[in-house]
């Protein structure tokens, strides 16, 4: 089994502040991080609840929103889910559509509507 990479950790760590403490030691010794890595940081936000933040450094980065892997891009949909942020997660599936991306899983699809029917939610999106 291969070891864990910094980021890797650093996403799972239970204080936030010291995760913190760490990555910005990092930027101060000009340690980059990778693009891996930041997937990984993004990820650790959502599981923590931090969806403003996740959000934040998920689309202020052109890189990270350009070569997201899916499973992120679908974190991120059943995490503005949850949120009842229904109208931007369907706007997210619709780009990954624009933009070419053929085989969006269609349980998602479900979550999505089943949270949408849940809330008796009409989005402004289809209309």
């Amino acid at each position: 089994m291969p070891k864990p990479t910094v980021s890797q950790v650093l996403a799972i760590h239970p204080d936030c502040l010291v995760r913190d403490r760490i990555i910005d030691e990092m930027r101060l010794r000009w340690i980059s991080i990778t693009l891996q890595g930041r997937f990984d940081i993004i990820a650790g936000l959502l599981r923590e609840g931090q969806f403003e933040l996740a959000l934040d450094k998920y689309q202020g980065d052109e890189e990270v929103m350009k070569l997201a892997p899916k499973w992120l891009k679908d974190l991120l949909i059943y995490s503005l889910c949850d949120l009842g942020e229904l109208d931007q997660s369907l706007r997210s599936l619709k780009d990954r559509i624009s933009a070419g991306e053929a085989n969006v899983s269609p349980s998602i699809w479900y979550y999505q509507f089943d949270h949408a029917c849940s809330r008796l939610h009409v989005s402004k999106v289809l209309i």
